[in-house]
């Protein structure tokens, strides 16, 4: 999965070159001034970007997310601001995570880069917190335990 989002990427860029390669080549052959086109391109590019800058912030935190390893699909995953479940779905503008109560949390891939992901999948032990009750008629006992 992560291999055909990096594809579609490198599709995608491949495509805008051929149609800047296109369009330069055909400038030629006409006579058109293609620097009156890209100029009208970069101005646009400008307003365009300032006002997509968090979805470009985001789109870049999701594939970041996508190639890293610090978690996938299925892994039970918990974030620095205590937000805690199972990883369902991974996208490029948001997470989704199934908490333990069932419910579907979606997180934002700008949060997710910006605090620590702890990936309780992945532990090597496992966790186990005891709790031992002993009766005060023992408690003399205890140290020896």
């Amino acid at each position: 999965k992560k291999m055909s989002q990096i594809n579609h990427l490198l599709d995608g860029c491949i495509y805008a070159a051929m149609v800047f390669s296109v369009a330069d080549l055909l400038s030629v052959e006409m006579g058109v001034a293609m620097t009156s086109v890209f100029a009208f391109g970069s101005i646009g590019t400008l307003v365009f970007s300032l006002a997509s800058k968090d979805i470009a912030t985001q789109a870049i935190n999701g594939l970041t997310l996508t190639v890293s390893d610090r978690m996938s699909e299925g892994d039970v995953v918990r974030f620095g601001d205590g937000a805690a479940g199972k990883v369902m779905k991974i996208g490029w503008l948001e997470t989704k995570l199934r908490t333990y109560d069932d419910l579907i949390l979606t997180i934002p891939n700008t949060q997710i880069g910006s605090q620590r992901v702890i990936n309780l999948s992945r532990l090597n032990m496992c966790r186990v917190r005891p709790y031992l009750r002993f009766r005060f008629s023992d408690a003399d006992k205890v140290p020896k335990v």
